[in-house]
């Protein structure tokens, strides 16, 4: 949840499913032929507004999901079934046992999650996404719990996000003596350009007035490992490189920049166009996107009006109306997902309203007709109800306007509900894929810690170490002291297992080099046997 501020993967890959299968069944909005609009499309429902405390003006986009209820859903609920049908029980509790291990409380705990993204970390991003590198964008959030939580484990977890030292093999850089049976001239490699430097390099120290504030222990700055203890209006927050960390109260936490962090904290009813746009779409919702346009429209703006073509010009005239976007996605009620834009006046939306539905769905409906009848798209047996959702999704999909907003909307297919059942071959498929790419991956990191054992019997007359503690705290051949390590941590296998190591070993006749071996699937030691995966045996 907390790496740079976003959730960890096997969460929101739990919480994509969810927004296709939660929430409580919402009253019906009011339609376009109600306000004067379009018939056949409606404004997303609003019974419970989003609560936007804490929301300050700098932000222009946001990103609402409540993971306790969709895992709580029976469309979750549903899929996860199959799962473990696939994978055995124990194997999605592990999975929801990880998920706490990595974030400090149990995902099913966490209510609502609002991701907030501001002017800078939307640029960020998309120079991340159009290949420009630079820094990756720290996102601020609101995450709210259904009960009280552990808030020492939780500051436990993100100081361990943000001050944990790189990963990686520390790789030694020698001349040194030759591998058992082989010839002097033969070993003389040019050092890899990640090889550590000798163990008598003198280490750069940094200025004094460089160093950070280590903690005092029992002082101001106790606590969460490297943070930094402040208070802003009345509140404590904690620092952690760069992300600042605050709990208002007992189920409320807030996380961002630590500038944004304090502007958050005093933000109670703050007027924005992100936060008006976001008390008009309610927290029934499943999921819930929205976002200042300007950021957008002002890009477009810069451009010359003949940058498009003939074809896209309109359109991004339109855009350059657009006052903030919204999207809502759930099935608990008649409207699968729909996207609001809105406009100046109600002529602005019922102009573009007009032309999406001529450019955009009409033409998309025409061109699903043409690959339906196109003879070589043959689809197999186990996948038409993906056929016949598709169908569903595509015939329904309608744009108009409702007022001065642009309305286009995608129903519910009934196809949905069978959709968890369909997806069992699929999973097993998965299931079978995933456990070749973990034992190709054992094996590599067997390869890894192989080749970290034969560097230190380069720099140790030909001897291999003895345990992988050596490589761990090695001695200086010469003196005796302490050397730099050949690895920062005992190496792991994909099922989360230490690596097995044996030298001298008694395995195989005239061993020329130790014993590796891992768990393998089921995580049992069997000593290279079952389905231990070594290298001395073949799979």
């Amino acid at each position: 949840m907390f790496r740079r501020g976003m959730l960890p993967l096997s969460l929101l890959a739990l919480l994509a499913l969810g927004t296709a299968g939660c929430g409580k069944k919402a009253d019906e909005a009011k339609t376009g032929a109600d306000k004067g609009g379009d018939a056949g499309v409606s404004l997303p429902t609003a019974n419970k507004p989003i609560d936007t405390r804490y929301v300050s003006d700098d932000f222009v986009g946001a990103v609402v999901l409540h993971p306790a209820r969709a895992l709580e859903s029976k469309f979750v609920k549903d899929v996860l079934a199959e799962v473990e049908k696939e994978f055995g029980r124990k194997k999605v509790a592990g999975a929801f046992a990880k998920v706490k291990q990595e974030v400090g409380v149990d995902p099913r705990k966490i209510e609502q999650v609002i991701v907030l993204i501001d002017r800078e970390s939307g640029m960020q991003a998309a120079a991340m996404f159009q290949g420009g590198g630079g820094e990756e964008p720290l996102p601020a959030m609101i995450v709210r719990f259904n009960e009280a939580v552990d808030q020492q484990a939780i500051l436990s977890k993100i100081g361990e996000k943000f001050t944990a030292p790189p990963k990686g093999l520390k790789v030694p850089r020698s001349d040194g003596p030759v591998f058992p049976g082989k010839k002097a001239d033969a070993v003389k490699p040019d050092p890899p350009e990640f090889s550590r430097k000798p163990s008598s390099a003198k280490k750069e120290t940094p200025k004094k007035a460089d160093q950070p504030k280590e903690p005092t222990p029992g002082g101001k700055d106790s606590g969460p490992p490297k943070s930094i203890e402040k208070a802003h209006d009345g509140k404590t927050y904690r620092v952690f490189g760069p992300a600042a960390v605050c709990f208002v109260d007992d189920k409320t936490l807030l996380t961002a920049k630590e500038d944004l962090l304090k502007k958050m904290i005093t933000a109670s009813d703050v007027k924005s166009p992100l936060t008006a746009r976001l008390k008009t779409l309610g927290d029934e919702h499943d999921l819930v996107v929205a976002m200042d346009a300007a950021p957008l429209t002002d890009l477009l703006k810069n451009f010359p009006p003949d940058a498009f073509g003939p074809e896209i010009t309109p359109a991004v005239e339109h855009a350059k109306k657009i006052k903030t976007i919204a999207i809502t996605a759930g099935i608990s009620g008649g409207t699968l997902a729909s996207v609001v834009l809105q406009m100046p006046g109600e002529e602005d939306a019922k102009g573009f309203a007009s032309y999406i539905q001529e450019k955009g769905v009409t033409k998309l409906h025409d061109l699903y007709a043409q690959m339906k009848s196109d003879p070589k798209a043959k689809v197999p047996p186990e996948a038409q109800f993906l056929v016949k959702l598709a169908d569903e999704i595509v015939e329904g999909l309608k744009a108009g306007h409702v007022g001065s907003d642009v309305v286009v909307s995608i129903p519910r297919p009934a196809e949905l509900d069978k959709l968890p059942s369909q997806l069992g071959p699929a999973i097993k498929a998965a299931g079978k894929a995933g456990k070749t790419a973990n034992i190709r991956a054992a094996k590599a990191s067997i390869k890894g810690l192989e080749m970290t054992a034969k560097l230190y019997a380069v720099d140790h007359n030909a001897n291999f170490p003895s345990s992988i503690q050596d490589l761990l705290h090695p001695k200086d051949i010469a003196t005796g002291k302490p050397a730099r390590p050949y690895l920062e941590r005992v190496p792991r296998d994909p099922w989360g297992q230490e690596l097995h190591y044996e030298w001298p070993i008694k395995k195989t006749p005239n061993a020329q080099q130790p014993a590796i071996w891992s768990n393998g699937p089921n995580m049992k030691d069997e000593g290279g046997s079952g389905d231990d995966i070594s290298n001395w045996m073949s799979r």
